[in-house]
């Protein structure tokens, strides 16, 4: 029962921004993961694209912004 009401209490709309987010990573850790050549040629703009990836709009939900930030500062620490 505790665990059923955990589960419908989800906030179906905040984990659908999540998951269009994270989406978006796919296809830079895929060509990064798959390549089967070494991939200094890929590591600089993979990057970039996550910067972009990132950057504020002004428009996302105060947890997607603050999910952003901590993944630019995840970036920048790079």
């Amino acid at each position: 029962m505790f665990e059923e009401s955990r589960v419908l209490c989800i906030n179906k709309n905040l984990v659908s921004a999540v998951a269009d987010l994270m989406k978006q990573f796919v296809p830079i850790f895929d060509a990064l993961e798959f390549s089967e050549t070494p991939t200094v040629h890929i590591v600089v703009p993979s990057y970039y694209a996550m910067s972009n990836i990132v950057q504020l709009t002004g428009q996302e939900r105060p947890t997607i912004k603050l999910l952003k930030e901590h993944i630019q500062i995840g970036l920048d620490e790079k």
